[in-house]
């Protein structure tokens, strides 16, 4: 896919896309996570003048991943809503009905409902997590024993990098996190906070998010 960041770990080929998505390609599958549906309704509660716009735009985000690419399945690696209402249900529904892609969804901290309201969206399975044959672990949010066992692949953390300018000027984007057992997507929701992540080893990869596409650091 054009614009896209590829990397090569635990004998599996991924592509870091900039719609802050993860391309698994032996699987042809999406791996997208932290769409946090309903916040903006949540934040307009506590005095934030917020419309629904962000969450459309996240939509049209997945729209575009769709119509570059003919995905097998689509996994949604938890926190599809940000609190106990089904805020722009609607909007992901359609999204899934017009797809040829099986939606899978591993439940994060944030998916209270039962899996009946998620079946009844259009996912076809739900899951907490998820293994493969090759020791491959998808999990919203893993434990410290997962990583010792598996390659994980997760969200949670809403991961982001901070960089910094020749002025002193800085800035802090979403950002993909390779790791030698870990993959950590970043937030595609539009309206989720970032948590600062810093390189500690040489075998760490960054993948920072912006307008121009994606670049490692």
């Amino acid at each position: 896919m054009e614009n896209s960041f590829s990397i090569q770990l635990f004998k599996q080929n991924w592509q870091a896309l900039p719609q802050k998505a993860l391309f698994w390609m032996e699987q042809s599958a999406l791996l997208l996570s932290d769409l946090h549906l309903g916040r903006a309704a949540h934040l307009r509660k506590n005095g934030y003048a917020l419309n629904e716009s962000a969450h459309l735009s996240d939509m049209e985000n997945i729209q575009s991943l769709m119509n570059q690419h003919d995905f097998k399945t689509i996994y949604v690696l938890g926190d599809l809503f940000h609190s106990r209402t089904l805020g722009n249900a609607s909007f992901l529904k359609d999204l899934i009905k017009e797809s040829s892609a099986s939606w899978i969804l591993i439940k994060g901290n944030h998916d209270v409902f039962e899996n009946e309201i998620y079946l009844e969206m259009g996912f076809e399975e739900v899951f907490t997590e998820l293994k493969f044959e090759n020791k491959i672990l998808l999990k919203h949010e893993p434990s410290d024993q997962d990583l010792k066992r598996y390659f994980c692949v997760s969200g949670h953390l809403h991961p982001g990098y901070h960089i910094r300018g020749k002025a002193k000027q800085g800035i802090t984007l979403p950002c993909f996190y390779f790791g030698k057992q870990q993959i950590i997507l970043p937030a595609i929701g539009m309206l989720t906070g970032l948590y600062r992540l810093k390189k500690r080893l040489k075998s760490e990869v960054f993948v920072i998010c912006h307008p121009g596409g994606v670049q490692s650091v």
